[in-house]
């Protein structure tokens, strides 16, 4: 959702427990507020950190729990391998 309270379809490039990295048609203000909507953990509060050429990178207002975020990538199809020796 974006500030004006409009929803549209972004591509999530990038995402961290802290924010993420997103393709977008039109340009975000530094600094705008938009929330995002995933499958699993449901809507998050970003603020625009950059833009940059239909770029945007966004500081999650509050971080994603590692739980969250580990469900959040299954939902997205990215498998996970854990390596107990680190």
């Amino acid at each position: 959702t974006l500030p004006d309270g409009r929803s549209m379809i972004a591509t999530l490039v990038n995402i961290s427990a802290d924010g993420a990295l997103i393709r977008f048609e039109q340009a975000l203000a530094e600094n705008a507020l938009v929330t995002l909507a995933f499958p699993i953990i449901g809507k998050v509060a970003a603020m625009a950190v950059w833009t940059i050429g239909g770029r945007s990178g966004l500081r999650f207002r509050n971080p994603i729990g590692e739980r969250d975020c580990t469900a959040l990538l299954k939902a997205l199809g990215v498998r996970l391998t854990i390596d107990d020796a680190a």
